[in-house]
């Protein structure tokens, strides 16, 4: 037997090497004392890469929140106003002069250009990407210069290859006979027995003749481990020739978001002139090319044409206010946009939601989310903080219940006759879907405008969301299960303020199975939408805060923990005779939780959490109750819920706030009763208290209520203080 010397070399010695996807190192497994092969590709990332992956997400956090967050857009740059507001930011997307395109900054006495600092990365990461600093490379397809061949694939054919890709990787290689100038796409896709369903997508210009096109002018696409690479290629752009195939040859089916071979076979008796090769990269690398990858998407938001719907001159005051109903715009989207800025004329401080429709015939329907603007009494240009995007074809609507936004109907407005809309005709509670035959439009000019930045299909928010979850290996807690582990059921009493009085209705919206409303009108519970009070002006269509609680808890579990809101609440009601052992409200109260819980054994809704919820006080305020007297009228109500639903419970308020004309001291006396029952009586909380500064904020939407913003406010407060305290605690009496 032969041995191996153990001579010592000086590492300085040893021959410099570049590790690839291929190489290994050698070690002992601590697990049987025995030495292994330890493959470079499957050893974990390492502190210092981390470290690195760590700065460099800073800086696309940055770049991201810096290209996408408050801007204006303007077509050109003698299109940008006077300057005068320093550090205010316009995106310049269709100067004729392509130098000019890009985000300029207001100095206060003059615009500038900004440094671009995402372009700045992503042409650093594209620079450290050429083929030096690359790993070990596979091609799939042709590893030869593809050549002429006598036929020609179906621009609605896709072919994929029948090998996957070994590891984490960076396309960086194509090459590609065409007998035609045109596109080629090339696909990423995960695989079901026969079906392939894409996940991701490249798309690249072709000339006639042969083409090898590299980094850097491949825009950035990264795959991963054991994805099937497939293509489909323009219209008499790709040849192919019989032979064996490459790559084990391939399947072969339409292209679309999902790819079913035709014929359940490999096809491996043809050569198709296509080659494509992708470069492993250490774990930082990977990343890193990720990262550019939605940066370069990052990049391209807002800086197309520059559309707008509505008017594009100023608006003004006009002639008449709008009656209050819903509007729909008669121009669709001509592409995917983002809405940038709202501009419009208001008699006084209103909000307004603008809404994303749909029209099949002359059927209107709202879909996705919709985005709350406020305005300011007279001319408003209003930059939209919430980046609401628009798929193109979508009709851009808005609802305004306050009459507070303006028309002409003089004929007199220079813009007469450019533009017209539908609406929703006397229904003026902001309907979901209505019909409307006829587009209106001269004499009536409405005093509104959108303007719309043009981003392309594959620079939408979503896309770039999911690369760059996929990209830090991180799910996104936003998003959690379809349907919940269990609920906390929430118990709300009270009077208006919890029953719910926004004119607006929460756009907040859960799927069957998530959250839950009991219906009083019914003795069901529904899926939770506003509204979700039970009293007469509540349910006839008021937004409130328990679509925010329950998107709270919904986002705190990560999805796992589900809501039950049991809005018992009434308007107008006090503690002295509402809400005693015998006053009405609590009666009816009584009846509602026992249905509700009756509802939720049948539906095998699991309750794993309870608590109740109240904000009352404003009319015993009224009625000059003195703060001892409130007191103890509180602990008599806590003493008759405890005898309920259980002593255990949680009691959660909403202390109460001022009046929007000001304080009064019977107000100040019943929000100093319930900071002492908080402070003194067992299992009490306050989980929300500045509703005594809503007024000056400009969330009071009459005398005693809250504009949505301040319902949602406090939702998100209650949802987070249940989640906290309300989890393991059952109402009494509870059998399932």
């Amino acid at each position: 037997m032969s041995t191996i010397p153990n001579d010592i070399y000086p590492a300085a010695d040893l021959p410099p090497a570049t590790p690839g996807i291929g190489d290994s190192m050698i070690g002992v497994d601590e697990a049987g004392r025995v030495l292994r092969r330890f493959p470079l590709a499957a050893l974990p990332v390492t502190a210092p890469q981390q470290a690195a992956l760590d700065a460099m997400q800073a800086e696309v956090d940055a770049a991201v929140a810096g290209q996408t967050a408050g801007y204006e857009g303007r077509a050109t740059v003698a299109d940008l106003p006077a300057p005068g507001t320093p550090n205010r930011l316009i995106l310049v997307g269709s100067d004729p002069n392509p130098d000019n395109n890009g985000t300029w900054r207001d100095t206060g006495s003059a615009w500038v250009k900004a440094d671009d600092r995402v372009s700045e990365l992503q042409a650093e990461v594209a620079g450290k990407a050429d083929k030096s600093d690359l790993g070990i490379v596979q091609t799939i397809g042709r590893s030869v210069p593809p050549v002429d061949a006598p036929n020609v694939m179906s621009n609605t054919a896709c072919a994929i290859w029948n090998e996957q890709i070994q590891s984490a990787s960076l396309l960086y290689r194509i090459d590609v006979f065409a007998k035609a100038a045109g596109t080629l796409t090339i696909a990423a896709f995960s695989r079901s027995g026969w079906v392939f369903t894409r996940k991701s997508l490249v798309t690249v210009p072709v000339s006639a003749g042969l083409n090898t096109i590299s980094l850097p002018d491949i825009p950035q696409f990264s795959v991963d481990a054991g994805d099937y690479i497939g293509f489909n290629p323009g219209a008499g752009v790709v040849a192919s020739v019989p032979g064996t195939g490459d790559s084990g040859g391939y399947f072969l089916g339409t292209y679309g978001a999902t790819v079913t071979d035709i014929d359940s076979a490999i096809t491996i008796n043809n050569i198709i002139q296509v080659g494509v090769s992708f470069a492993y990269l250490p774990s930082d690398g990977v990343i890193a090319a990720r990262i550019a990858e939605v940066e370069s998407e990052v990049t391209a938001i807002g800086l197309g044409e520059i559309v707008t719907v509505g008017k594009t001159l100023p608006p003004t005051v006009g002639s008449t206010a709008n009656p209050t109903r819903t509007w729909v715009l008669n121009r669709p989207l001509p592409a995917d946009a983002r809405l940038m800025t709202v501009r419009a004329y208001a008699n006084s401080a209103c909000e307004m939601r603008v809404h994303h429709f749909s029209k099949s015939g002359n059927t209107f329907t709202r879909v996705g989310e919709s985005s709350l603007v406020k305005l300011s009494a007279g001319v408003n240009e209003v930059n939209v903080a919430d980046v609401p995007y628009f798929e193109a074809g979508q009709y851009v609507g808005f609802y305004e219940p306050t009459n507070s936004l303006r028309h002409d109907s003089t004929g007199a407005d220079p813009e007469v006759g450019s533009f017209g809309y539908y609406d929703s005709g006397s229904n003026s509670s902001d309907p979901a879907s209505f019909e409307d035959s006829n587009s209106a439009g001269a004499p009536v000019t409405l005093q509104i405008g959108f303007d719309f930045g043009e981003i392309s299909r594959q620079s939408t928010i979503g896309r770039i969301v999911d690369n760059l979850s996929d990209a830090i290996g991180s799910s996104d807690t936003s998003v959690g299960v379809d349907i919940p582990s269990g609920y906390i059921l929430i118990w709300a009493i009270g009077q208006s303020n919890t029953s719910g009085r926004a004119i607006l209705l929460s756009g907040i919206e859960f799927d069957a199975g998530q959250a839950y409303k009991y219906v009083r009108s019914t003795t069901s519970l529904e899926v939770l939408a506003d509204p979700t009070g039970n009293d007469s002006t509540a349910a006839s269509g008021r937004g409130s805060w328990g679509p925010a609680c329950a998107a709270e808890i919904r986002r705190l579990s990560n999805g796992n923990i589900g809501t039950i809101i049991v809005n018992s609440a009434e308007g107008g009601t006090s503690l002295v005779n509402s809400w005693n052992a015998t006053g009405g409200a609590w009666v009816t109260a009584q009846t509602d939780l026992t249905n509700a819980l009756s509802q939720a054994a049948s539906l095998n809704l699991p309750i794993v959490g309870c608590c109740v919820y109240m904000q009352q006080g404003e009319t015993d305020a009224d009625n000059s109750i003195t703060e001892a007297q409130y007191i103890n009228l509180f602990r008599n109500l806590k003493n008759n819920v405890d005898g309920v639903i259980g002593e255990k419970v949680p009691f959660l308020m909403t202390r109460i706030g001022t009046k929007n004309t000001g304080d009064t001291p019977e107000y100040a006396a019943i929000r100093s009763a319930q900071n002492s029952v908080a402070l003194t009586e067992a299992g009490v909380s306050l989980v929300h208290t500045g509703t005594k500064y809503f007024a000056g904020r400009g969330l009071m939407m009459d005398t005693f209520h809250y504009v949505l913003a301040g319902y949602e406010e406090i939702g998100a407060a209650v949802g987070n203080a249940a989640f906290g305290v309300a989890l393991g605690v059952r109402p009494a009496g509870f059998a399932d």
